[in-house]
């Protein structure tokens, strides 16, 4: 009988480590607002952050409002070319940071102090010269 009880109350647990053991996914936030700031251009390349392309990192700092609400941000990237397109006639800039190309990071600060540090580890950028 103790053997019995011993077993099913090994089972139960082993049904609770399994159903208790979550998996976090990440999901999609359109994050839509406005901004207002400066991007720049340096002569740095990222490497050994990123990868040794000879392609410079850009540098944007300024204030966001949208969903999040106000905060202040900066961050830094290096978005590699990969062409010409007809859908992109100013070119297609790509981070892909799970291949070694590229690399970006950020932070954000919020009025009370509150900071959101970031990473991109995808970032496809089609320019559009047109406007």
């Amino acid at each position: 009988m103790k053997q019995r009880q011993r077993l099913i109350i090994g089972v139960a647990i082993g049904c609770l480590l399994v159903a208790g053991t979550g998996r976090a996914e990440a999901k999609e936030l359109p994050l839509k607002g406005n901004f207002a700031g400066t991007f720049l251009g340096t002569q740095m390349d990222l490497f050994p952050l990123g990868n040794p392309d000879g392609v410079a990192a850009g540098w944007t700092t300024g204030e966001r409002t949208g969903i999040l609400g106000k905060r202040s941000g900066q961050s830094v990237n290096e978005s590699v070319p990969t062409g010409l397109t007809q859908a992109c006639p100013g070119g297609v800039f790509v981070i892909d940071a799970p291949n070694g190309i590229g690399f970006a990071a950020g932070t954000e600060t919020w009025p009370n102090g509150d900071q959101l540090y970031n990473r991109t580890v995808t970032r496809t950028l089609c320019y559009d010269t047109a406007g």
